[in-house]
Order: C-alpha cells, then sequence, then structure tokens
C-alpha cells in the first residue's frame, strides 16, 4: 500500500480538516499529502514518505524503532520474528497454565467442601462405602 493510501485511510474516520488542524497544517497540504500523481507516488512529499527517505539516507533504523515505541509496539526484523513468537507463546503457555492450575485448584477446593457438606453420609462403611440403602431414603 502506498504512503499516500494509508494517510488517506488514516484520515477518513476524523476527516482530512480536523487532522491538519491538529497537526497545525493547511488543509490543502493534508489534500495534496493523500492524492496520488499518475504514476502512484503522492503529489507532496508527506511524513511518511520523509521517514522512509530519513532512514534510506542515514541507513539507520532507530527512527523506526523510535516509532515503533511511540506506538506502544516493538521494531522487529523479519529475521527476528520467529524467535520473537516463540518468546511470546512461551509467556502465553506459562501464564496459560498458571490459570490453570489455579483454576484446579479451586474446583478441587469447591468440591472438597460441596461432598462434606452435601454429601457427608453418616452410614459409611469400611473401604469409604455408604450404607445407607435406597429403601430407607426419604
Amino acid at each position: 500500500m502506498k504512503s499516500h493510501e494509508v494517510l488517506k485511510q488514516a484520515c477518513q474516520e476524523q476527516g482530512c480538516k480536523a487532522v491538519a488542524a491538529a497537526l497545525g497544517v493547511s488543509h490543502s497540504l493534508m489534500n495534496k499529502w493523500t492524492e496520488s500523481r499518475p504514476d502512484g507516488r503522492s503529489v507532496e512529499l508527506n511524513p511518511l514518505d520523509r521517514v522512509t527517505a530519513l532512514v534510506a539516507v542515514t541507513g539507520d533504523e532507530r527512527l523506526l524503532v523510535h516509532l515503533c515505541q511511540e506506538a506502544g509496539g516493538e521494531f522487529v526484523r523479519p529475521g527476528e520474528l520467529p524467535a520473537l513468537v516463540l518468546r511470546c507463546l512461551s509467556r502465553f503457555k506459562a501464564e496459560i497454565d498458571a490459570f490453570i492450575k489455579q483454576w484446579q485448584t479451586k474446583k478441587k477446593k469447591e468440591a472438597g467442601e460441596w461432598r462434606t457438606k452435601t454429601f457427608g453420609c453418616r452410614h459409611r462403611l469400611p473401604g469409604g462405602r455408604c450404607g445407607f440403602k435406597a429403601s430407607q431414603r426419604n
């Protein structure tokens, strides 16, 4: 997707005028950033194009790292992705395992309380069987 298309979609909800006012630029400049030329590039060099150019000129990815951190994310190179996914999955598995263990402990405790409260039979025979006959129940 081209940068002007990304900007256009990002501004759709609030509108170009509101976004331009929030950024302190003119509405016409914002429109130029979201328009395309016949060759597919934006009419005016927009902020996304400028960041791309900055990274290309400086060769420094710290610009991208900063943008990702500002957005609450993390810059990941394609080769680092499998290790990152495995790390996230192991964290998730640990959280799920802890939750399941806590849930099972709670269920065992509730089941034990329920058995003692509800089925505390006073007619227990050796071996744990109940000596209360069905015909004696009322």
